[in-house]
């Protein structure tokens, strides 16, 4: 652990160098179906997330109806909460949620504010969200966090306090409790009322090389290049760890990524390499992208065209925190399905979990696992697995 104020994500990923351990074979774990949630049964729209609840039920997002579905232990229905509006209980936006032991709780852009919704799927309270970060009442130069609207949380804690992400700011002064050399994103804890409490992490500067600038025509954009940057974050659904994710980080070296996970009290609970199998991007697959765009944004069409999109996809796809304190890190793979590496709390390889292509999976423990199933009409479903060695 460390008693640091602050942690720089990029330090610490850097400066691990040298050669890397021989790294074990792991298993390839057994999912067995369990429980499957049809979407036309049970009337789901578009699944926003999915969070275990502490009793093995699941609390499910549903943004487009504006409410929470509620499922037991055994894939039943157990009731829905939250309609359209902005009085008590009613949602302009369904966003992030977590638990606070067995409430949860339930952002709102829209209403600037977090719902927390009892065990027995009824409004506890509301509580109003800031706008702005500050140092004090009186602070002259307080920043914007997550969007216009608001704080946006991504964890919220016992103590009051709730976290979230701040980018440095590029045109206004800097608060003096604000990192001066930070060029990503700075992760804080401040109370619902917008003052800053403390510094948890701040990320790498975002990778120049990953960045394009083109003109065609009168037209002229810049932005980030598809497959990229391989660095991601995940914050845990109970806000007690953030993930970061970096692949290779140091030039010239292996085929590797990293993972750091930081407590939300600041401490480094692991940070490890793995090395992993580059996977070629085929040329169909940036024929669809630029053909996604000549659709959708036609105008651009000819700056894609002219993209330098890397060689190979990058080494993370997607990650995320079990409920266990398991880390999911899925890979890219040459065989069909998603490959999910398995990390216990410490950063060890349990194994390697393949689920079929169609599933997203979205919330695990070592031994169960949900995912949504969305089929060719586009409806979703909900799965769940049971996870073996």
């Amino acid at each position: 652990m460390t008693n640091r104020r602050w942690l720089t994500v990029a330090g610490l990923l850097l400066a691990a160098s040298g050669s890397l351990p021989a790294q074990r074979a792991v298993p390839v774990l057994r999912a067995t179906p369990q429980i499957r949630i049809d979407a036309d049964d049970h009337d789901l729209s578009r699944i926003g997330w999915i969070l275990p609840m502490p009793d093995g039920a699941i609390a499910v997002g549903q943004a487009e109806d504006h409410r929470i579905r509620f499922f037991d232990a055994t894939g039943r229905d157990a009731g829905s909460f939250g309609r359209l509006g902005a009085g008590p209980g009613e949602f302009r936006s369904v966003g992030l949620a977590g638990m606070i032991g067995d409430t949860l709780w339930v952002s709102d852009g829209q209403n600037y504010r977090i719902t927390y919704i009892g065990p027995d799927h009824k409004l506890v309270r509301s509580e109003r969200l800031t706008p702005a970060i500050k140092a004090n009442s009186a602070d002259e130069h307080p920043l914007p966090s997550g969007s216009s609207a608001g704080l946006i949380p991504l964890g919220r804690y016992p103590d009051g306090t709730v976290l979230t992400d701040i980018r440095a700011p590029t045109n206004q002064p800097r608060p003096a409790w604000f990192p001066p050399d930070a060029l990503g994103a700075v992760w804080v804890r401040v109370s619902t009322d917008g003052l800053f409490r403390k510094i948890i992490a701040i990320g790498p500067p975002p990778r120049q090389d990953c960045r394009f600038s083109g003109t065609a025509g009168p037209f002229h954009a810049t932005g980030s290049v598809p497959f990229c940057d391989p660095s991601m974050r995940q914050v845990a659904g109970d806000g007690s760890r953030i993930a970061f994710v970096i692949g290779n980080a140091v030039a010239g070296s292996p085929m590797t990524y990293r993972v750091l996970v930081i407590a939300t009290t600041g401490d480094t609970l692991f940070t490890r390499t793995y090395d992993y199998r580059p996977v070629a991007i085929p040329k169909r697959v940036i024929d669809s992208v630029i053909a996604f765009v000549a659709r959708t944004v036609p105008d651009e069409a000819a700056l894609f065209r002219q993209m330098p999109f890397p060689a190979n996809y990058p080494p993370v796809l997607r990650l995320f925190n079990g409920v266990d304190r398991t880390m999911w890190v899925e890979e890219p793979a040459t065989t069909p399905g998603h490959h999910w590496r398995v990390l216990d709390a410490k950063g060890e390889p349990v194994g390697t979990l393949i689920v079929p292509g169609s599933v997203e999976l979205v919330a695990a423990t070592r031994h169960l696992a949900w995912g949504i199933d969305t089929d060719a009409d586009g409806l979703q479903s909900i799965v769940q697995w049971r996870i073996g060695d």
